[in-house]
């Protein structure tokens, strides 16, 4: 997994963390205060990326004040996972 992104300018840790760590029923989050990224260890590749894509949009709709619901934030989430073509770090 990436270690960083930069999002809109803004260059975001990405960790891997202990599922205790996050909220309850949460394999993600996104922490905009400190441009932190954690994403649950452990996880099979492909969901990973998921959350990642997931937690992606979350940055940005906070940094762009969209107030998005989380309904649309998933959908723009499972959308770019569904472009093949869209690489993030290392995949191959």
């Amino acid at each position: 997994m990436i270690s960083r992104i930069d999002i809109l300018g803004v260059p975001y840790q990405v960790r891997e963390v202990s599922e205790d760590s996050l909220g309850k029923g949460y394999a993600g989050e996104c922490d905009d205060g400190t441009a932190t990224i954690s994403i649950e260890e452990g996880l099979a590749p492909q969901i990973a990326r998921r959350v990642l894509l997931h937690e992606i949009v979350h940055a940005i709709e906070i940094a762009l004040g969209l107030r998005m619901k989380e309904e649309q934030v998933m959908a723009i989430g499972a959308a770019l996972n569904g472009i093949p073509q869209l690489r993030i770090g290392d995949e191959t």
